[in-house]
């Protein structure tokens, strides 16, 4: 699975080519670091795409099945559709999010977990039977999440 900075970096390289270096500053981390994470990448693209050095021009991303490279970048939007929905209302039952997103109720059942692990850092996922799954925070807590959710991937 492919984390925020991962997927910040595919889609600068999907806008421009760009050097390690500039990649590194705009996600906050080293040279080094992008380094790996193209390396990941490039695994879990498994032909589908790849980024490669393009000279001085630093990495490209070349795309060679837009639909499949698609269909697996949507993979995490689903996750982000996922947090948005439970920010958005109070309690929503897993029947109810599985309908809001189009997707099987079992996919709902198995990323509920993955996502509560994944931002137990940031919000508290929680639920309560007879009612549904809820983020556990203030509101303005929940407003500042939807707001960073959107600026991070607008409408």
């Amino acid at each position: 699975m492919l984390n925020e900075r991962q997927l910040k970096i595919v889609d600068l390289l999907e806008q421009q080519p760009r050097t390690p270096g500039e990649l590194a500053q705009q996600t906050g981390v080293s040279g080094r670091t992008i380094l790996r994470d193209i390396d990941y990448l490039n695994f879990t693209l498994n032909g589908k795409a790849r980024i490669s050095a393009s000279g001085s021009a630093g990495y490209q991303l070349e795309i060679f099945e837009r639909r499949s490279f698609f269909q697996l970048l949507q993979k995490h939007d689903n996750d982000d559709r996922l947090l948005a929905l439970l920010l958005l209302n109070t309690f929503t039952p897993r029947a109810q999010l599985a309908s809001a997103l189009n997707l099987p109720e079992t996919w709902v059942a198995e990323r509920l977990p993955r996502l509560k692990q994944r931002y137990e850092r940031t919000c508290c996922l929680a639920s309560r039977p007879g009612l549904g799954h809820f983020i556990d925070e203030t509101e303005e807590k929940r407003v500042i999440l939807l707001a960073n959710l959107l600026r991070k991937d607008p409408f």
